[in-house]
């Protein structure tokens, strides 16, 4: 605009200057000659700088409108992205509970292994009884000659005869908790894996599943047994532990897997 402004100005600058040299009656062809050239240049000078001022406003815009475009294939790019890792994301989101209590119960692990290790062995032949009774500390083992580290394998090894007997409705009967779960149908997956990885310690029991509430949030816990002795149940756990595996001897009760 402030070309064409500048463009109407010298034109009427010229025309006034026509004007006056016409009515002063004084022509002079040769300057009227110039003036007329001079005023068209003029003319032509404006439209010149009005249409390159044109040009560079639309290459500005052009440059801009590129811009802007790469920045939103650029965001498009991003949002194809995010809905790729939604679905995951959400997963991780929907198990921050079980993640929240494997860390814990693998601190406790690690705390478990820093303890010094004992061997457990029977005070009576296993066949007698239907428990592993007490415990005997490395020191101990290692004044005795005939007591070697295979006693812990034929623990580990128990047949039928020596395993767990079940006792229905037991009122002080007593399990050994091995996890808890945010959802109850992990439950019995979980077990499956623990009897698989320990079949020799969890042979005849049976799994119990105990709901509880932690922090405003629901679980499952699930226990291992019956025992019908307390001792029994912390022999049982702390074979577990030796083996890397958190545990705690809770009471048997809830329902059966």
């Amino acid at each position: 605009m402030i070309y064409t402004a500048l463009m109407h100005f010298l034109i009427n600058e010229r025309v006034n200057e026509v004007s006056l040299f016409t009515k002063s009656l004084k022509i002079n062809y040769s300057d009227f000659y110039s003036l007329v050239v001079s005023t068209v240049v003029s003319i032509w000078l404006c439209a010149f700088t009005a249409s390159s001022y044109a040009a560079e406003t639309k290459d500005t815009e052009a440059v801009e409108l590129v811009a802007l475009t790469a920045e939103l294939l650029h965001v498009k790019q991003e949002l194809e992205a995010w809905n790729k890792l939604k679905p995951a994301i959400e997963r991780l989101v929907e198990n921050e509970a079980d993640l929240a209590l494997l860390i814990s119960e693998l601190s406790k692990a690690v705390e478990i292994q820093q303890q010094p290790v004992k061997f457990v062995v029977p005070k009576e032949p296993l066949a007698n009884k239907g428990f592993i009774e007490g415990f005997i500390s490395t020191e101990t083992m290692s004044k005795k000659n005939t007591i070697k580290p295979k006693v812990v394998n034929k623990v580990e090894s128990v047949k039928k005869s020596n395993l767990v007997t079940e006792r229905k409705n037991a009122p002080n009967a007593y399990g050994v908790h091995l996890s808890s779960y945010s959802k109850s149908n992990n439950l019995k997956a979980g077990w499956l894996s623990y009897k698989k990885k320990f079949h020799d310690l969890l042979v005849d029991g049976h799994p119990m599943k105990i709901d509880f509430v932690s922090k405003g949030k629901s679980f499952s816990r699930l226990v291992y047994g019956p025992y019908l002795s307390k001792k029994s149940a912390l022999s049982i756990c702390h074979l577990l532990k030796v083996e890397g595996q958190y545990c705690a001897v809770v009471e048997y009760k809830g329902e059966r897997i």
